[in-house]
């Protein structure tokens, strides 16, 4: 048998807990909001609040294939912060910038694994740039 990738890999292998979507976002709302949206398409959904919250998840899961990230995070370590350590860990992590400015990207260009949201976005938007870095699911 081939060599399996993506979750199929990822669940034979048992590593860790599978997670497609890694949100964090500090608004209470926006982020339960956004799950709830993202577990209806049937992926498993971890969330944090603030950025150490999301340093401890991606320090213990080795399986997040998407970072959703709101840019400001009400904290010393904004979005880009997040994206940053959580590549050190996986290099190549796609990346969803969500904010409510858009002037914020003009100090940050985007990579070709990185793509902004700009808050209020259609659902439809989220879901299929999602589905740019993890076709088939």
């Amino acid at each position: 048998m081939g060599r399996q990738t993506g979750r199929l890999a990822f669940i034979a292998t048992g590593c860790g807990t599978l997670c497609d979507v890694l949100v964090v976002d500090d608004d209470d709302l926006v982020r339960g909001t956004l799950v709830s949206i993202l577990e209806d398409q049937g992926w498993q959904i971890r969330e944090a609040s603030d950025p150490d919250q999301a340093f401890r998840i991606i320090g213990g899961v080795d399986g997040c294939r998407v970072l959703v990230t709101d840019i400001h995070l009400g904290a010393c370590i904004d979005g880009f912060g997040v994206a940053e350590a959580a590549r050190r860990r996986r290099p190549g992590l796609p990346v969803i910038f969500i904010s409510g400015r858009s002037d914020v990207l003009r100090a940050h260009p985007l990579d070709r694994d990185e793509r902004a949201l700009f808050k209020p976005f259609p659902v439809s938007d989220l879901l299929s740039t999602i589905r740019e870095f993890i076709p088939g699911d």
